[in-house]
């Protein structure tokens, strides 16, 4: 955030209302947090004051800097920021599913952090993609970030195929091993620092 927040001039009021989204990036590249903003509620009483403020919604604040913010542009387009973690190293289950399909915001994080299809060579974008469990859930596997993950219908069915077998490693890296036993690795997507 620090850097797209940074980018714009503290009066320019339109690009705050235009900021939706935005992906907190650790120092090799890959998604650490994510945020989505929506309006705030029309019940939330005025805000007086100039200029922009990004503060806590509860006080006291988040005791790290995810949770809930209230981000005001000055203009009274204000909004609500949700910033979530990325589990990076071993997953606590948060975002965890308990039935087969991933909840909204589940599915939305593990789009952050692959991009794209997890596929060993697929570019297909991840938005596109079904949520697919690793191991399958109806064998006892989670819906859950460190068991699911974007792939195209044609990933998705070549991941079934018996002779393929797929492994989804601490830190949201996919390796693939061929038939043959080649193996390919997908990590998560790397964004500009």
């Amino acid at each position: 955030m620090r850097q797209e927040l940074g980018a714009i001039r503290e009066n320019d009021f339109e690009a705050y209302a235009r900021l939706r989204k935005y992906a907190e990036i650790g120092a090799d590249g890959h998604a650490v947090g994510h945020g989505c903003a929506r309006p705030q509620p029309r019940s939330h009483r005025a805000r007086d004051g100039p200029g922009f403020a990004f503060t806590a919604a509860r006080v006291p604040g988040p005791p790290s800097r995810y949770g809930t913010w209230h981000l005001s542009t000055g203009d009274g387009a204000d909004l609500i920021v949700a910033l979530d973690p990325i589990t990076t190293d071993s997953c606590d289950h948060r975002y965890e599913s308990k039935g087969h399909d991933p909840g909204v915001r589940l599915r939305h994080l593990a789009q952050v952090r692959h991009a794209t299809c997890t596929g060993p060579t697929c570019r297909r974008l991840a938005a596109t993609c079904d949520f697919e469990h690793n191991p399958p859930f109806e064998a006892g596997g989670r819906s859950c970030l460190c068991n699911a993950g974007p792939k195209c219908r044609f990933d998705h069915r070549l991941k079934q195929d018996p002779r393929w077998k797929v492994e989804q490693l601490p830190g949201g890296t996919f390796r693939w091993t061929t038939p043959s036993g080649r193996q390919y690795t997908k990590e998560p997507t790397r964004y500009p620092i």
